[in-house]
Parts: C-alpha cells; sequence; structure tokens
C-alpha cells in the first residue's frame, strides 16, 4: 500500500522516510499477503477504517475506474493506478493524469471517479457525487468497431446507448 499517498511530500518522492515506517507500522495488514492484490484492498479497508483506497486501470492509454470504494468519506482517500495487473502506483495529481483524455483545457478539474466526468469547481463535483455514487462504476468497454461509411456518427451513439444504459441497469 502507497503510504505516501497519506503523507505526501515534495522532495525526494522515492525515498521512505522514518515517518512513513512509523506510519506503516499503525496500519493493520493481517492476512493480507504481499504483494497486495486488487481483492485484498476491501479487506485492507475493514482492517484500517481511516483509509479508503479507490483503484484505477490503464488500457490502451485510456484510464478507468477498476474499484472504487465504498467507505466514502474517511480521513485519508488514495487514489492508486494499476499497471499490467499487478503494480500499483500512486496518483499524486488525479486532476493531472485524466485532464488529459476529458478536454483540452489547462485548469484543474475535479473529477467524479465513478463515471469520470469533470468539473471545475469541487462543489459541483460533490454535488454530482451525491447522484452518481447510487450507481455502478462505469468502465467503456472497448468494442470491435464496425466501419460505416455513410454512418459516421453510429459507433458514438452505440457507446452512448451504452453508457446510458449501464447507469439505468437496463
Amino acid at each position: 500500500m502507497h503510504w505516501k499517498g497519506l503523507n505526501p511530500v515534495k522532495d525526494h518522492l522515492e525515498r521512505i522516510t522514518k515517518q512513513l515506517e512509523k506510519q506503516a507500522e499503525t496500519s493493520n495488514f493481517d492476512e493480507i499477503s504481499f504483494p497486495m492484490k486488487l481483492k485484498d484492498i476491501k479487506k485492507f479497508e475493514r482492517q484500517n477504517p481511516q483509509i479508503s483506497v479507490d483503484v484505477l486501470g490503464c488500457e490502451d492509454k485510456k484510464i478507468f475506474p477498476l474499484r472504487i470504494s465504498e467507505m466514502a468519506e474517511r480521513e485519508h482517500d488514495v487514489n492508486l493506478l494499476l499497471l499490467e495487473d499487478k503494480h500499483f502506483v500512486l496518483i499524486n495529481g488525479l486532476s493531472r493524469l485524466l485532464s488529459h483524455q476529458m478536454s483540452n483545457h489547462k485548469e484543474k478539474r475535479f473529477f467524479c471517479l465513478r463515471c469520470l466526468n469533470s468539473f471545475t469547481k469541487r462543489e459541483v463535483v460533490n454535488k454530482h457525487k451525491e447522484i452518481c455514487e447510487k450507481h455502478d462504476c462505469v468502465k467503456l468497454r472497448i468494442l470491435k468497431m464496425v466501419r460505416f461509411s455513410s454512418l459516421k456518427t453510429l459507433s458514438i451513439q452505440f457507446m452512448s446507448l451504452l453508457w446510458f444504459r449501464q447507469i439505468l441497469n437496463v
């Protein structure tokens, strides 16, 4: 687990400090093997009620939610990126990671990890999360696209339909 997410530092991010070691000792890792697997994070959260962990995945240079914590509003929220199904990497700047795939705007964005919608204000994303947390996470399914020479918008409409069906659980 990435303790840097609980105690971020500005310089020498690669170093493990004594404070970081002490912090790791206070956490409960009973019955969790290392390297930690995605399925073990729920157990880790149950054993450490002050920490919630969200995990994003990456496929074809697209970021998507793999696991969003059910334990919202904890003292520490840690965002991780799972690479090659075995390496967890701490996400220091969620806005920097996700903004490039959402828009060309350079200002800071606030993201809902459940649906990956972005907002320019924290208050707006917080209101959105109240509604969005009632639904399952969205993962854009990579589908084999069929080429239609005269119907260029069909694939966009089809992907939108899949997204809405996912939200409505139809």
